[in-house]
């Protein structure tokens, strides 16, 4: 047992020194590999990806995942949206110790989230006064969760073929695209758009913006209507998906200045269908070249 510790920590010769020796994030490491190396009924594990290199985070977050899936009760504390949906069912939102929201996973991060976004909006609204007061949402759009400042508003959201026809279920190398049809209800400029795909689980896996695609839209004035549209080749592997997109507007290259004006999670869904000629095994494969070459004996 004391060597399966040492080899989790792996804080190498350290582990034969005294603790007050360490640094905190070294005796982190090994309070973490003593207590997963017992089958606790209960464990409450806080910021655990805040300790240790990314390979330390990794074993925690499969450790704690095998844990879990044997029946273990866990109470999992952490900033990090990803490491709540990958591995906990259910979550608890806190905003200033007080309770906003306790259930599934995907929901509760979410809308922690729309929070932090709703509240980094307030202070760029305030920095740019002249976008108004928020407008309200005239569209629905079937989503979990939306939220921004309503200046411009999405009306549609649509996954498509190759040929920009609706379609819901994709193999691999096709072509994916994701489409957009919005209204702004303002003059505005440095309009841009941003979509991810998440998988089942809750994990954001791809996706991009306009402005990291360095592609402009024109000034657009009030009333005005556009659609845009994503497109991508499928390197997802078979499963169910879902799409947000969102509507921004972005001025310096640092984001600093960015206002949220509509975003919709879970907007949109699509299926990758399975290929037994060609599996794709992890998350998604991206395509990898071979070589081969004989070598003389020795």
């Amino acid at each position: 047992c004391s060597d399966a510790i040492a080899a989790f920590a792996d804080i190498g010769e350290f582990m034969d020194q005294p603790l007050k020796t360490y640094s905190s994030g070294m005796a982190a490491r090994l309070a973490f590999a003593v207590a997963f190396s017992i089958e606790p009924e209960i464990m409450i594990v806080d910021e655990i990806l805040a300790v240790g290199d990314i390979g330390f985070q990794q074993r925690c977050l499969a450790r704690l995942r095998r844990l879990r899936d044997s029946g273990m009760t866990m109470l999992f504390v952490s900033h990090s949206p990803d490491a709540v949906r990958s591995v906990c069912n259910k979550a608890l939102f806190l905003e200033k110790g007080q309770p906003r929201y306790f259930g599934p996973a995907e929901r509760a991060t979410d809308l922690y989230l729309a929070f932090m976004r709703e509240s980094s909006n307030r202070d760029a609204l305030a920095a740019q006064a002249k976008l108004g007061n928020p407008v309200a949402f005239s569209t629905p759009v079937a989503g979990k969760t939306r939220y921004g400042t309503g200046h411009v508003q999405i009306e549609r959201v649509e996954v498509v073929d190759e040929r920009g026809e609706p379609c819901r279920a994709f193999e691999l190398d096709d072509t994916i695209g994701v489409e957009v049809t919005f209204r702004s209800h303002i003059d505005v400029d440095h309009l841009s758009a941003s979509f991810l795909i998440r998988d089942m689980t809750g994990v954001d896996l791809m996706g991009t913006t306009l402005a990291d695609e360095n592609a402009q839209l024109p000034p657009l004035a009030a009333g005005s209507r556009g659609r845009i549209r994503f497109t991508f080749k499928n390197r997802l592997r078979p499963g169910s998906f879902g799409v947000c997109f969102a509507l921004h507007r972005v001025t310096t290259p640092d984001r600093s200045d960015n206002v949220l004006f509509d975003q919709v999670d879970g907007c949109a869904a699509f299926a990758v269908l399975a290929n037994p000629r060609r599996p794709v095994h992890y998350k998604f494969h991206e395509p990898v070249t071979t070589e081969w070459e004989p070598l003389p004996n020795a």
